[in-house]
């Protein structure tokens, strides 16, 4: 554990695309610590150096639906997980995991399928939806 960062500090994050890498950079401007997971190291290049040399951002290669990555990223002592892939199902496993087993207090998931979106805010998890989000965005530019 950072001694220099209290425990309600460290953020996780599974997946480092686009959506990980805006979210682990505007978090570290913040301050807090940020574990993030992804499968693929070069899948970290994007994230600033700076804040990897200074422990803000601390890349894993790993898989975020695997318990053993989940400890690796130190996720008994985070407050916050997000499950940012691409992938509905690895989202939701890995999500349902950091909330139920781990007893992450506040867990985001992205889900873009709508008809499984719901669900989840009935478990304790936030999910979020890329598609309904463009989607407003694309209406309210056309009109609607």
């Amino acid at each position: 554990m950072n001694q220099t960062q209290p425990v309600s500090e460290r953020k996780i994050i599974m997946g480092c695309g686009g959506l990980g890498v805006a979210v682990a950079t505007s978090l570290a401007a913040q301050g807090h610590t940020v574990h993030i997971l992804d499968h693929r190291a070069d899948a970290f290049e994007p994230l600033p150096p700076g804040k990897i040399e200074d422990g803000l951002i601390v890349p894993i290669v790993g898989d975020g639906t695997l318990e053993e990555d989940l400890l690796r990223a130190s996720v008994r002592d985070a407050n916050v997980f997000l499950a940012l892939t691409g992938t509905d199902t690895a989202n939701a496993l890995a999500a349902q995991m950091a909330k139920h087993l781990y007893r992450v207090p506040t867990v985001i998931c992205r889900i873009d399928d709508p008809t499984i979106q719901g669900m989840y805010g009935g478990l304790g998890i936030v999910a979020i939806s890329a598609t309904e989000l463009v989607a407003k965005m694309a209406l309210e530019k056309a009109g609607a």
